[in-house]
């Protein structure tokens, strides 16, 4: 649909959805001021997929259905410390795509947490293994 079209209501004063042509209400509808109503042509849910698979794409070159069958084979878990990941919720437990920062090889998926420190350790197994004996040291 070319921006500024005019989109028009069903008789409840709902709006279809281009992206699962479902009718919502139009706050269900990001703003954008390109439209006649001054609404997305996609719904919010279209929205957050549509720009999941556009993030996952253009960082890791990896489609959702790529990310969602490893996030099934690690059977929902961080793949560094087992812990159940959660796509709503603590974003502690948000899922990662972990890569390899100079060859862009992806990894597995990981919680935000273990993502972080990775990324803190610099991706170094000497620098882990350092932080490790540190922590055995002080009974952690």
């Amino acid at each position: 649909m070319a921006a500024g079209k005019r989109r028009l209501p069903n008789e409840e004063g709902e709006y279809q959805c281009v992206g699962c042509h479902k009718w919502y209400a139009l706050w269900e509808f990001h703003k954008d001021k390109s439209f006649a109503n001054g609404r997305s042509s996609t719904c919010k849910e279209c929205r957050k997929k549509l720009n999941k698979h556009n993030r996952l794409k253009g960082r890791y070159g990896m489609t959702v259905s790529e990310f969602e069958t490893k996030l099934t084979d690690q059977k929902g878990q961080c793949a560094c410390c087992d812990d159940e990941l959660q796509i709503e919720g603590s974003k502690s437990r948000y899922p990662c795509v972990d890569h390899n920062h100079r060859t862009n090889e992806i990894r597995d998926i990981l919680c935000t947490r273990c993502n972080l420190a990775l990324g803190y350790l610099k991706d170094s197994s000497v620098r882990a293994i350092k932080a490790m004996k540190y922590l055995i040291k002080w009974g952690c």
